[in-house]
């Protein structure tokens, strides 16, 4: 949800200071949380059961993927149907269209295949598909070549691994998001693997933050990938974790709460939100109501995960 917020705020002329906030750091704050959480996740439950290769790919990878191509073979199906031709570049760039919705009219058959299997852009949740496809790869062949017996090799490998892929994907002139929030996902990792001497050793907190932050300060300051609207940002997600695991350590979610709910299609979320923000753009000529895109994000959300659940277990 507030991605969403993030990016309709990035769409529309507004001076109220909670809109200004989600325009300068929402997303910041919600990818830090949900990539050091992935990493986290993913590194806790391998500990309780490891899988072999054909069951981590049905259970990690293609639960990655099956939503994404169900997700986007709706959106390019409503794409289509609107069959959108819009040429004027400053109205493309204000409204933030992206690169195949204002064209979509001229689209092929072989550009909607490319287009569903994810090797032509059409979300805005691309990039990030992509970075939790090479950080899931990446840590079956640490974790399986390694180990967790050898925690400090296993957090160097990985750290080296992510590192190598911003590298290319800098040298290869993609956009930062592809390599900015690389660091979330080995913290989530360091934080998994030394989570016992965390929770009992203060100072040992203390480095890791300020080791955190180092990082962050190296990558404003002579990387230029951030400034330090980012690494404020990043510094509540910090903060936030720490408040939720209090949070709910104290109070259980019930089964069918909200919450509950919408974590289960958060992902589906995230990955139609981008295609409400230009349908709704098309439709009504500008980015008009926030709590509109939130609801068909949601509705389009459960389809797509309806139609996921059917596709993997049916």
């Amino acid at each position: 949800m507030v991605i969403i917020a993030h990016h309709f705020s990035l769409r529309v002329e507004n001076d109220d200071l909670l809109i200004k906030l989600f325009g300068m750091g929402g997303g910041t704050w919600a990818l830090s949380i949900f990539l050091l959480l992935s990493s986290y996740g993913i590194s806790q439950s391998e500990k309780i059961k490891k899988y072999e290769f054909k069951s981590y790919f049905k259970h990690r990878i293609l639960k990655l993927l099956i939503p994404f191509w169900v997700c986007i073979f709706i959106v390019v199906v409503f794409y289509a149907i609107l069959s959108p031709s819009i040429t004027e570049e400053a109205i493309i760039s204000k409204a933030r269209l992206g690169e195949a919705f204002p064209h979509f009219s001229d689209s092929t058959w072989m550009d909607y295949f490319l287009y569903i299997v994810g090797l032509k852009s059409i979300s805005a949740g691309n990039w990030f598909v992509l970075v939790i496809l090479y950080a899931y790869i990446l840590f079956y062949v640490v974790s399986t070549y390694i180990g967790y017996d050898k925690r400090r090799l296993f957090v160097l490998c990985y750290s080296m691994g992510l590192i190598a892929f911003g590298l290319l994907t800098s040298y290869l002139d993609w956009p930062a998001h592809y390599w900015r929030n690389l660091w979330a996902l080995a913290l989530g990792l360091f934080l998994s693997l030394y989570e016992n001497e965390l929770l009992k050793i203060k100072r040992l907190r203390f480095i890791l933050w300020l080791f955190t932050n180092i990082v962050l300060v190296i990558d404003w300051l002579f990387i230029h990938c951030c400034d330090y609207t980012y690494i404020v940002f990043a510094n509540l997600a910090l903060v936030s974790i720490i408040l939720f695991q209090r949070l709910f350590s104290l109070y259980s979610l019930k089964k069918r709460s909200i919450v509950l709910c919408l974590s289960l299609i958060s992902y589906q979320i995230y990955l139609v939100h981008g295609a409400i923000l230009n349908i709704q753009w098309y439709m009504f000529g500008s980015h008009n109501s926030l709590l509109l895109v939130v609801v068909f994000s949601i509705l389009l959300a459960w389809l797509c995960y309806k139609l996921k659940n059917y596709v993997l277990y049916a």
